[in-house]
């Protein structure tokens, strides 16, 4: 972990820490953090320790998807080429953040309908999570669907491809220059009552269409 990021955590932190008793270094006493404040912080720790990463890590995936909605306990996952490494890295992060992940792992278009249906509708889940930047059958032959859903059920898909933002992705998650950089779509933040940052830190920027 480069000085930049280690300076990040140690902020973050620091400020978890006087939340939690009321104060804060800078501000001296204050009021404490509220509940959504802390699930922010814990991801914003989390972006900061793994934005040094030369590539993008599943902590960072769930980290912002906690960050729009903070209240978040449980996200879906849809995935036709993931590995069984993906899967336990998923579980690990997500459990990390205090996060359950459910993860859906379709063969077909048919597959693709059930198991959305089983995270969202049956699950109650409102986040879908799309680990793989080069899947097909999630990305390419059911995302009409995908999204037409969503739309309807008021459920956030994010993905890795900012071009599928325009298309009714909630966000897409990048790195760029070992920064994460989050594009988030406006109009399906606003449906399903996600929260985007005002302000970006040293480890990441949020940007919205």
């Amino acid at each position: 972990m480069d000085t930049n990021t280690r300076r990040n955590v140690a902020e973050a932190r620091a400020r978890w820490r006087g939340g939690e008793t009321g104060h804060t270094p800078k501000e001296g006493k204050g009021k404490p953090m509220k509940r959504w404040d802390r699930s922010v912080m814990v991801a914003m720790v989390m972006l900061a320790w793994v934005s040094g990463a030369a590539a993008q890590s599943t902590g960072q995936q769930i980290g912002v998807m906690k960050m729009l909605m903070p209240g978040t306990t449980a996200v879906g996952v849809l995935s036709s080429t993931m590995s069984e490494k993906k899967v336990e890295e998923l579980a690990r992060a997500g459990a990390g953040q205090g996060v359950k992940v459910v993860i859906g792992r379709p063969k077909d278009l048919k597959d693709v309908a059930t198991f959305y249906r089983k995270l969202t509708v049956e699950g109650g889940i409102k986040l879908i999570l799309v680990p793989e930047k080069e899947d097909d059958l999630i990305l390419s032959a059911s995302f009409d669907y995908l999204r037409e859903q969503a739309v309807g059920d008021k459920v956030g898909i994010c993905v890795l491809d900012e071009s599928l933002v325009a298309k009714g992705a909630l966000c897409a998650v990048t790195l760029v220059e070992g920064k994460v950089k989050v594009v988030v779509n406006q109009k399906m933040a606003a449906l399903i009552g996600a929260v985007v940052p005002t302000e970006g830190s040293a480890a990441s920027m949020f940007v919205a269409r």
